[in-house]
């Protein structure tokens, strides 16, 4: 059996290879493959100065924009897994979802 490649290298080999490519585009703003992953690298410390680390769930409290997968990513690096909070969503249900999911800490 292969070794399973996660999505958290897969991104980071890619970075290596092309760094100049284009990783995330949204509404005519673009993060290069670099970028990209230096700002999760960045992210994933401020998390885990914050105490996230795996098995854990944070929720992401974001508009979709090209910074919403890298706060994807950035939880996923540490080994925890992302709750979405759909800003949308009316209060009481977003306060439901946090409550019952315990969540460590909301990126916003």
């Amino acid at each position: 059996l292969q070794p399973v490649t996660t999505v958290v290298e897969l991104i980071e080999e890619q970075a290596e290879r092309t760094p100049a490519a284009i990783a995330v585009s949204y509404e005519g703003k673009k993060l290069s493959y670099h970028d990209f992953n230096a700002l999760t690298n960045q992210v994933a410390r401020e998390l885990q100065e914050l105490g996230v680390c795996s098995n854990q769930l944070v929720g992401i409290f974001m508009d979709r924009s090209e910074l919403l997968p890298v706060a994807m990513l950035a939880i996923q690096k540490l080994g925890a897994a992302y709750v979405p909070l759909d800003p949308d969503f009316p209060t009481q249900r977003l306060q439901q979802m946090v409550d019952e999911s315990q969540l460590s800490c909301v990126v916003t």
